[in-house]
């Protein structure tokens, strides 16, 4: 990887200042972000359909739909955000391994950690938090670890143990701004389709069925709002969708975290920095020349090396 193609700077950022910048980075690759939501969404979508033709389809069945499928969506996430933030050099790469096996062993290693967290969810709401940060980043890992040219793998987990701390809060933060933004990202596809449409998703149906004193009265107390949003397929579907593309955006942030944690408890900069130096070192031996001057500056919190060579 050539820090010159990085597209952000590598510096420490906190829970706030990654999720401003993940939005910025969705926005700049809106087009293929939301090619990536509509080929996870739309299946699900039919499937929701589908399966309420047969039986009743309820809250707890898009939760897990949500649970599982953003594991995919996240690794596709994961692998565009690299490219977007180190350059168009840096992608998921093992060696040995053709690309559809590498896609085919992140899918699945990706739902079998959905299903121990899920088991830890069920245990113990703790075991899971553990789980699902401890196992957060074997995506990132496997995007990063080629591109850095395979000089971190023997120091990221002592590093993410380190922060174990900061990144289950950061996870927290990340959890409930997507959560607020849901809730917001939902009533607002509700009154907007209303509007431009006049096709209600929930409020406004929930208005019509309202007018008799009985209906109002359940209104008031939850029973009407809480069947809809638990039974109705076209809510649940509404949910799902604003779900996933909430999550678009936490997963990048997620991402941002990691790099985060690199930079400030790894110095991966400086080493990267290095790194790259390095390599032009090589390539300039390899070519006949030879190197005249290596100088090095320290400014603030960036170090800067600087190398001369005369053929």
């Amino acid at each position: 990887m050539n820090l010159n193609e990085a597209r952000i700077p590598f510096v420490p950022r906190t829970a706030s200042n990654c999720l401003d910048l993940a939005v910025m980075l969705v926005r700049r690759q809106f087009i293929a972000v939301l090619r990536l939501w509509l080929l996870i969404t739309f299946p699900c979508c039919l499937c929701i359909f589908a399966l309420s033709q047969q039986q009743e389809v309820s809250f707890l069945t898009i939760a897990l739909i949500v649970f599982f499928v953003s594991s995919p969506l996240g690794i596709q996430l994961t692998a565009k955000a690299t490219a977007q933030t180190l350059g168009q050099s840096a992608r998921v790469r093992t060696p040995n391994k053709p690309a559809w096996r590498r896609s085919l062993s992140l899918l699945i290693k990706g739902l079998l950690l959905r299903v121990a967290v899920l088991a830890g969810l069920f245990a113990g709401i703790l075991p899971g938090i553990w789980l699902a940060v401890r196992t957060g980043f074997f995506v990132e890992k496997a995007c990063l670890n080629s591109a850095a040219y395979g000089r971190h793998d023997s120091q990221t987990d002592q590093v993410l143990r380190a922060e174990f701390g900061d990144l289950v809060a950061r996870a927290c933060i990340i959890f409930a701004f997507c959560a607020a933004l849901w809730v917001t990202l939902f009533f607002t596809l509700d009154v907007t389709m209303e509007l431009l449409f006049g096709f209600p998703i929930l409020m406004g149906r929930i208005l019509k069925e309202a007018q008799s004193t009985s209906q109002q009265e359940r209104m008031f107390d939850g029973g009407l709002i809480g069947e809809w949003i638990t039974n109705d397929p076209v809510v649940l579907c509404a949910m799902m969708s604003t779900a996933l593309g909430v999550y678009c955006i936490g997963r990048v942030a997620w991402f941002l975290c990691y790099l985060n944690v690199r930079v400030k408890a790894d110095c991966w900069d400086i080493e990267l920095q290095f790194a790259e130096q390095v390599q032009q070192l090589e390539r300039f031996s390899l070519s006949g020349g030879r190197v005249n001057t290596v100088s090095r500056r320290d400014s603030g919190d960036t170090t800067t090396m600087t190398i001369s060579t005369k053929s």
